[in-house]
């Protein structure tokens, strides 16, 4: 996968550079009045500041969205995990994109981008649009946005992201919803197994073992053996689990 690094803060310092010094020259060189070198400075400007913008649009063609409004308290806020920009990535059309400024907006299902543009002294924060993001990480914690998942009786499960726990040809997805009480953030966490193209809806993680029906002893004496504790939060005991299961 290609990495592209994007730094808007470079070039809007790089561009500042470039006008100083394209203004000492011309004072130094030819024989104009401060008010003519004042037009041919701001002439100059708005020329690369063209150009910049036109560089952004090709460094971001991912951005399409609305504007967000972030939630300023610290306790009772939609995002995933703390309410703290954190640094992470995203996938647009194969390019990997770093960002040090990311949020996931679990109540609207929103990857939340800040951009800071130094040289214009702006910040923008955008809810991304899914179409455009199919893949994002935040803190080591891997999303992937799923339209087309089924039930094995058939029924459809909610587009969305879905936090990969397990990512081979089994996947094991965790799916968090938040909606907003009149005091908190009401928390509820979907666990799901994809095994044969079907989404395996999975109610308690010591279950796994049965479900995975053909491997059953020798999955419990992995998990004796290992002193591995299945509770629901335990995602690091299933990688492992699922991990061990496609070795066998």
């Amino acid at each position: 996968m290609v990495q592209h690094g994007i730094n808007i803060q470079f070039s809007s310092l790089l561009i500042s550079c470039i006008l100083t010094s394209f203004l000492s020259q011309n004072l130094q060189s030819q024989n104009k009045s401060v008010a003519e070198n004042n037009i041919l400075f701001d002439n100059q400007k708005h020329i690369w500041e063209d150009s910049l913008h036109k560089e952004v649009a090709v460094d971001y063609p991912f951005i399409i969205g609305r504007n967000h409004t972030p939630i300023v308290n610290i306790d009772i806020h939609p995002y995933f995990n703390e309410n703290k920009w954190l640094a992470g990535s995203l996938v647009f059309n194969g390019v990997n994109y770093k960002f040090s400024s990311l949020k996931y907006d679990i109540e609207n299902d929103k990857l939340i981008l800040l951009l800071i543009n130094n040289y214009e002294n702006t910040s923008n924060c955008i809810a991304l649009d899914e179409n455009f993001i199919q893949d994002f990480t935040l803190s080591n914690t891997s999303f992937r946005y799923y339209s087309n998942l089924n039930t094995e009786s058939g029924k459809k499960l909610k587009a969305g992201y879905y936090e990969i726990v397990y990512d081979g040809k089994l996947k094991f997805l965790v799916r968090k919803e938040k909606t907003k009480g009149l005091a908190e953030y009401k928390v509820s966490t979907s666990m799901f197994l994809l095994k044969d193209g079907k989404s395996i809806s999975i109610n308690s993680l010591g279950k796994i073992a049965s479900i995975l029906n053909d491997r059953t002893d020798e999955i419990k004496k992995f998990v004796k053996d290992n002193s591995l504790k299945l509770s629901n939060s335990d995602y690091i005991s299933v990688f492992k689990i699922l991990q061990f299961y496609e070795n066998l």
